[in-house]
């Protein structure tokens, strides 16, 4: 099957780990990043977006649509929280691979990041965005993770490392870990850095929750080179925020 898949001006992690999949079964893909389809004929048209981009995913849809019949399906956290938006498309509720038959195993399918590359500017091999799990424990209902009904996914600490490694080697030079809470298990945390820092060694910024951070983590982040660490100090009352 031909496939055209669309995103919008930066890489796209979620967009990338589906499109590696769908390689995988011997289907071909072509990005259309800010791009037309041009001459290409594809037998599906993929969109990831989010609220910033589901404006221009639509009127690009709208388009394709009035010179096609080809089936148009929307992904990405927009789509799932918002299907209602996407009225006369098809919409994945859920986990991309296993809307094309799959099954979400990190630790066995790498993101396509160099179908991405190919259309960025070199610099962006230099940062990257790198995620060594998935979802989030909480059920915070000001939050759209229980919505989203994301499964609590831990990749490898080795696994990870040898991907960051595989990255270094082309040009990777700072990281962000973009996990909900980076430091959520602290053996996995321990395990995982001590390896990083012998490595792969290169500065990174993260998420953090108050309630998974210590002295201990804080050293143990420093000694890694974390540069950053973003914690999110919320509620859904207005008191509480006030005072």
């Amino acid at each position: 099957m031909k496939i055209a898949f669309f995103c919008k001006d930066d890489f796209n992690l979620g967009a990338a780990y589906v499109i590696a999949y769908l390689k995988q079964i011997e289907h071909e893909v072509k990005l259309c990043l800010n791009t037309p389809l041009g001459n290409y004929k594809p037998d599906l048209v993929c969109f990831s977006c989010v609220t910033a981009n589901h404006e221009w995913a639509l009127n690009t849809a709208r388009v394709i649509r009035k010179t096609s019949d080809v089936k148009i399906v929307f992904g990405g956290v927009h789509p799932i929280l918002c299907p209602e938006d996407f009225e006369g498309f098809d919409v994945c509720q859920g986990d991309g691979l296993e809307y094309f038959g799959g099954k979400f195993e990190p630790d066995m399918l790498w993101p396509d990041r160099e179908i991405f590359f190919e259309q960025l500017p070199p610099v962006h091999r230099r940062y990257q965005i790198f995620m060594t799990g998935f979802g989030c424990p909480f059920r915070c209902s000001f939050c759209n993770n229980h919505q989203l009904h994301r499964k609590l996914i831990r990749r490898s600490a080795l696994n990870c490392v040898e991907e960051l490694l595989y990255l270094k080697e082309r040009g990777m030079r700072y990281i962000l870990f973009d996990d909900d809470i980076f430091t959520l298990n602290k053996n996995w945390l321990y395990d995982f850095l001590n390896s990083y820092k012998r490595h792969v060694n290169l500065p990174f910024t993260c998420f953090g929750h108050a309630k998974y951070i210590d002295r201990e983590i804080a050293i143990w982040l420093r000694n890694a080179d974390c540069q950053c660490i973003w914690l999110g100090v919320q509620s859904g009352s207005e008191t509480t925020r006030k005072e």
